[in-house]
Formats: structure tokens, C-alpha cells, sequence
């Protein structure tokens, strides 16, 4: 049977701002007070309660309103083991595909732009459907990223991460 918002707030504490859940009862595994989950290599955390796991910013909504979340849960900050209240908001996934910084490999210093073998730069953005809308060829990283930009807040509206700010 799973776990009903009413058990999780019984057995956990959750404060929204820190983000961090602590035991409310004792077990062979834990005490009263304890921090609650583990955290993975890639940053988020992850709780298991009575064999339910989920990440920590999945309970801290169920927590908080009572409903498991239907979509993706993001992290406002990009930081996946902030789990402040305040930082989490639920979304489609698309949406929180397109709240992501600069890749490692990106050589521009620009999120959507590609230098192009003629030293000229191609900006680009992305659809939901994860196709290139494709914003043209630019002089200058720099010109290149705020057209980009421009078009980022036009179609990811508050979710677009943007090279200026």
C-alpha cells in the first residue's frame, strides 16, 4: 500500500528552509533527530520510507502539499541537493530540461551557441519536442547568445536559463 502524505508527516519532519528531513520516530537504522536519506554521487538526495524511495525533493512536495507531483520536480537554482521549499517547483519535464546551465563540453561560453567552422556563431535554442529552432549566424559569441536569450525567455517564460541575466 503506499504511503499517504498523513504517515510521511508521522514519521518525518521536514524543514522547508533548510530542505532537510529528519526522523521522527527510532529504528534499528536510525534515531529520532536523525538526518533522513543519502546522498548521490550526482547531488540529490534519496529516502527510503517503509520501502518507498524517493528523492528528497519528491517527499518534500508530497510533504508540503499533500499530492505525490504528477511531472518532474525542479530545482529553481539547478542545485539538486537544495531542496529548500522555496527552490522546488513542479513542472513538465521539458520545463525542467530547459532549467539546465552550460554543458561541459559547450566551447562558446554560451548556452546555445556553437562556433562554426567559418569563426562565425550559431545561435540555437530548443523546442519541447527537443527539435533545433535554429536563430541564426552571428559575428560574435556574444550577439549570438542574446539573440538566443531573447528567444529563451519567449518560449521557456520563467524557466529559461539565460547567458545575461
Amino acid at each position: 500500500m503506499p504511503i499517504t502524505a498523513e504517515r510521511l508527516r508521522e514519521l518525518l519532519n521536514y524543514d522547508p528552509e533548510t530542505g532537510i528531513f529528519t526522523w521522527r520516530v527510532s529504528s534499528r537504522n536510525y534515531k529520532v533527530g536523525a538526518i533522513a536519506g543519502s546522498q548521490r554521487k550526482n547531488g540529490r538526495w534519496l529516502i527510503c520510507v517503509e520501502h518507498e524511495k524517493r528523492m528528497r525533493s519528491v517527499w518534500a512536495y508530497f510533504w508540503m502539499t499533500g499530492e505525490l507531483p504528477t511531472q518532474s520536480i525542479d530545482h529553481i537554482n539547478r542545485d539538486p541537493s537544495d531542496d529548500r521549499w522555496a527552490n522546488l517547483r513542479h513542472c513538465s519535464r521539458f520545463e525542467n530540461l530547459h532549467n539546465m546551465g552550460l554543458r561541459k563540453d559547450n566551447t562558446s561560453g554560451y548556452i546555445g551557441v556553437h562556433k562554426r567552422h567559418n569563426g562565425r556563431y550559431l545561435a540555437y535554442t530548443r523546442t519541447d519536442e527537443g527539435r533545433r529552432i535554429y536563430l541564426g549566424h552571428h559575428s560574435t559569441a556574444e550577439e549570438a547568445a542574446r539573440v538566443r536569450d531573447a528567444e529563451a525567455i519567449k518560449l521557456y517564460g520563467e524557466f529559461a536559463v539565460l547567458n545575461f541575466p
